[in-house]
This record gives C-alpha cells, sequence and structure tokens, in this order.
C-alpha cells in the first residue's frame, strides 16, 4: 500500500517560526500520518478536493473511527488547525506560519475541535479496530 499525495513544498510560502528552518519542517512532516477529519456532513472540503482529484486513478479512501483511532495511538495524536504540508501564501496575511507548534498535542491545542482542519500521528499508526471502510474513489 502507498499512501500519497504531497507536491512539492515551496519555501517561499512559509514564514518559520520557533527557530525552525525548512529542513526542519520537512523531517517533522515526513515524520506524521495525517488525516483529514469529518463531521456528520461527510468528508471536509480538503477530503473532497483530493478525492475528485484522483477519482478513476485507482486510488481508495478509507475511513477511520476518530475514537479508536486516537485510542490505539494516543500518545502520538497531534491536530493541527491548517494544511500543514500545503503553506500557502495568503495575499490578507502574507506567509503561512510553520514551526514547533503547527502539530500540536490535543491539550496544547489553541483551538476547538471544531477548528481542526489535520489529525496527525507522529510515526506510525496501528490501525486496528479503528478501519470502518475502504472503498475506490
Amino acid at each position: 500500500m502507498y499512501l500519497r499525495d504531497q507536491a512539492p513544498l515551496h519555501p517561499g510560502n512559509v514564514r518559520l517560526t520557533g527557530g525552525w528552518t525548512f529542513a526542519d519542517l520537512v523531517e517533522e512532516l515526513n515524520n506524521h500520518v495525517f488525516f483529514w477529519p469529518a463531521g456528520r456532513g461527510g468528508p471536509s472540503v480538503y477530503a473532497k478536493r483530493l478525492e475528485a482529484k484522483y477519482a478513476g486513478q485507482g486510488q481508495v479512501a478509507m475511513c477511520f473511527r476518530s475514537e479508536n483511532l486516537i485510542r490505539l495511538n494516543r500518545s502520538r495524536f497531534r491536530v493541527c488547525s491548517c494544511n500543514s504540508g500545503a503553506p500557502r501564501c495568503n495575499p490578507h496575511v502574507g506567509k503561512a506560519d510553520r514551526g514547533p507548534a503547527t502539530l500540536a498535542k490535543p491539550a496544547d491545542y489553541p483551538g476547538t475541535p471544531g477548528t481542526v482542519i489535520e489529525a496527525a500521528f507522529r510515526g506510525d499508526v496501528t490501525i486496528g479496530d479503528a478501519l470502518e471502510w475502504v472503498s475506490p474513489i
């Protein structure tokens, strides 16, 4: 199984914080497995966009029960209020901040659960009973 997708990062879109270098950001991203949360209304806008991008290319979507995935991997669980691996320059706020606080432990996350854009796990992820379904896209 291959997990994908990551287009190359563009250093010019990033304002590094907390003393990080661009190499630190890349290493941190490479050390995590990322998920997009879904709600009662289904997958997030980001997940729907990715699904549309890969429709008909032999990819699959996998749905996991969040509480089971978190229970199995609690010490490695992180949350983020942005798409951490796709920093963009915003004409209103400039470059996207990325640094040590980007992927936060839940206790350190300044937002509410509704503001989480990405859920991530540092290192390997145990799936166990968390997998709900797999479907071609």
